[in-house]
Formats: C-alpha cells, structure tokens, sequence
C-alpha cells in the first residue's frame, strides 16, 4: 500500500511568507498555484498561466483584499473589539470579509443585490453575520443601491466599519504587495502579459502596477470587460478625462466582473488595452476549462481565459500570458452550471465555442478569430479587435472579426512597437491603412497600402 506522506505543520511550509502567525483560515491566504493551460494557446510557443485564486479558503481571490483591509484598519485604530465590518459586495468580498471577521471576533454585515447567486448568498450566511439582499437595477447613484447602502449603514451607527471595497486604497495595494509578487517570483520575471478583469479594479490595478514596475514597463496588461460594463467605454473615453462615478450601463449575467461606475480603486495609467466580452463567450470558457482542464471556475475566470486565449492568437512564440482565475464554479452551480439556467438566459444548454474543442497550438488549417459581437450589445465591441492589437503592439493582419495570424507575418514585439510609432498605429481614422501596411511589410511587399 501507498504510505501516508509525512506533513508538517503548515506554517513550516510558508517560511519567507508573511502568512506565518496567522490564525485559522487566515494561514491558508495567498501563494496560490499558476498551473499551466499553454495547451489552450492558439500560438505554438505561446504559454498560457493561470493563477488559481479559487482556491483561496474562501472560493474567491477577495480573501486578499479582506485580510489585507482589515489588517490596516486594525493598525490605524479604526477598529476594535466588538465592531461590526460592513461590506457591499457582489459576493465574494462578503465572503472572504465574513471568514475574516469570524476568525477575529467582529460582527459583519453584507449587502448584496438580487444578481448574486444563491451560493454566495448562502456561503456570505454560513460564517455568520447578517445578509441583506437590495433591489437589483438602480442606478448607481440610488440611495437604495446596494454599494450606497453601506455608507448609509455606518453613518448610522459609530460601531459599524465600511470596508469600502470600492474606494479604499488598502484594495489595490493588497495586491501590490502579494499577487504581483507571487506572479514575478513564479514565473521568475518571464510573464510579458497579465490579464485580469475588474469590478474594484484592484486586482488589475495593484497587480499591473506591480509587474510594470518589476518589468520595467515591459509587461504590457490586459483588462477584459463584460459588455453591458461601463469600464470599457470610460476607458477610451475618446480622449477625454476618465469619467468617474454613474455612467450609462446595461445589463449583463457575469458576476464578480464589470461594473456599472467607475471606482475609485481602478486606476486605467496601468491598463494598456481593454476587450468587451459577452456573457456567452465568458460562460462558454467556463464550460470549456471544465470538461477540458478539470477546472471548475466562475463567469470572471471564463471571461479572462477567453481575453488569454483570443491574445495568444496574437503574440509571438515566447510570450508568457498569466491569467487569474478569481473563483470557485462551485458558487454557480445554479447558473453557469446548469443547462436550464442558461437556456433560460438564451446562452443554450452546452457550449458551442469551437465546438468545445480547443485549438491545436500551430495549427493555422482554421483562422484564429476575435470575439463576434453580440448584435444586440453596445457598438463598441466592433472595434475590440482594433484597439486591443494597436496598445498591445499586435498587427491587425485582417478585417476586424476575421484574423489569419500566419507565422511569417509575426514580428517580434520591439518591431512591432517600433512599426507602431513609425505607423501612426494610434491614429484611429487610418486603421486600415495600417493594417494593410503591416500585411505589405510582413509579406515583403513595398507597396503603399490602400484604405478599403
């Protein structure tokens, strides 16, 4: 018979880590897996790296912000004994602030809307504390909205602390100060692209802000948003100064990712592309990454996967994309996970992404293609493909949703920045023209390219 492998306690296993003291769940936070899924990759040569944050004790990658906010608040004297944390959150962040608050003796409170699943709901219940679920669909700025309703709460009552997920700079920087690092020293400074969605925007932020920084600028981040968000469109702003607070946004299935205003913790300086992804494309990746990797993760995992999977199509061989997966599938059985719900929603019952099937890295017998627009979502996802090539230094070697990605028509990402700045890649009226000058210069052609 197999003999029981000899383990340790966990702390002697997190030597060099700040987890070591931590008390209960708390010692389990962070320094999660990146497991390869480079056979996922539309490119031969082109890695693909996830980082499980699911598997933080919570289900969720919010473990890091709850740990890290309530740390600081602790130390700033801003809160003690008998307290009650009180969070917005679409579940996740309720969650991990609910673990936390267990482990340390506080009372909690969530305030969540009507979209969150009934698993979230029941996890944000099981460490104890009070649930309240506010009315789903007002706007932003409602006094009902269930981001307001925290504020409210706490001006009420001097025992009650906001976490503030939205606002609180303490967000971001618990990224800055982990996720980057572990996804530097993992990959041992070789990562060239990190994707990640947001709805604080401080896994993006704090965790981008970190990698162009150890980088050296040459880490270039990816941010993809549910169509229907408002973070895409405040983003490009026709360059205009990002707006913050209420925009115009529709709705969208998604949870955990995407936003209807723009929070104070998302911060676009580290954001060199945004792509709109809808609701289909994002669960369709979700099946795909169960019944082909065995990885049962939630909407915001599938949207990123999807955003990594369409960039591998567009990198050179040598590229490292490492992609985060912030959550447990088992928080959505009731929907991503369930043929009736989808049908319901008019996603169908099985995936139809490529027929379930990935794509055979090298293989070119099909074109890599860019994310159709849903006919009904905002116009802006027609110019997805566009935008995403132009900031990430990629060539646009087709028409905007059919792309034939021919390996002698790869350069390397020095050339290809260098033909941006001599291009005028950022000129969006001459988008064609460029394309055209990019397929002439990479089939060696010295013609001047034409506008179609």
């Amino acid at each position: 018979p197999c003999p029981l492998p000899v383990m340790g306690p966990i702390v002697s296993k997190l030597k060099g880590d700040d987890r070591r003291g931590k008390m209960g769940a708390a010692a389990i936070i962070g320094n999660t897996p990146l497991l390869d899924l480079s056979r996922m990759s539309k490119t031969k040569g082109v890695k693909i790296l996830a980082k499980a944050e699911y598997l933080n004790p919570s289900g969720s990658i919010k473990d890091r912000i709850a740990q890290h906010i309530i740390d600081c608040a602790e130390r700033d004297g801003k809160l003690k004994p008998g307290d009650t944390l009180v969070a917005s959150t679409s579940g996740n962040t309720g969650a991990a602030v609910a673990m936390v608050a267990a482990i340390r003796g506080y009372g909690y409170i969530a305030i969540t809307n009507a979209k969150c699943s009934q698993e979230k709901r029941d996890s944000m219940a099981a460490y104890g504390g009070k649930l309240i679920v506010a009315k789903d669909g007002l706007a932003a700025d409602h006094p009902e909205h269930y981001v307001n309703l925290e504020a409210t709460l706490c001006e009420r009552n001097a025992n009650y602390f906001p976490v503030n997920q939205y606002e609180n700079p303490d967000n971001p920087d618990a990224y800055y100060r982990t996720l980057g690092p572990e996804i530097w020293k993992q990959t041992k400074g070789r990562v060239t692209h990190f994707i990640a969605g947001g709805s604080t925007g401080g896994t993006v932020s704090g965790t981008g802000k970190f990698l162009k920084e150890a980088s050296k600028n040459k880490v270039k981040v990816l941010m993809p948003d549910p169509v229907g968000s408002v973070m895409y469109g405040a983003y490009h702003g026709d360059g205009k100064p990002v707006e913050r607070g209420v925009l115009a946004a529709g709705k969208y299935n998604v949870e955990g990712v995407g936003k209807d205003s723009v929070p104070g913790t998302m911060n676009f300086d580290v954001v060199d592309a945004m792509l709109s992804v809808t609701d289909k494309q994002c669960f369709d990746m979700c099946l795909r990454l169960s019944r082909e990797e065995g990885l049962l993760t939630g909407g915001s995992s599938g949207l990123n996967m999807h955003a990594a999977v369409e960039l591998s199509g567009r990198c050179n061989p040598g590229a490292t994309i490492v992609v985060v997966l912030p959550d447990s599938g088992i928080k959505y059985l009731s929907k991503i996970y369930s043929p009736e719900w989808r049908k319901s929603k008019g996603f169908g019952g099985e995936s139809d992404d490529d027929e379930g099937a990935s794509t055979e890295a090298g293989d070119e017998s099909e074109p890599s293609r860019v994310a159709t627009p849903d006919p009904n979502a905002d116009p802006q996802t027609a110019t997805n493909v566009e935008r995403v090539t132009e900031a990430l230094g990629i060539p646009r070697v087709a028409s905007a949703l059919k792309m034939e990605l021919k390996d002698e028509r790869r350069a390397s990402l020095d050339e290809i920045d260098a033909s941006s700045q001599n291009l005028d890649l950022l000129v969006d009226a001459q988008i064609e023209t460029v394309a055209d000058a990019i397929d002439a210069a990479a089939e060696g052609h010295s013609e001047t390219a034409s506008n179609e």
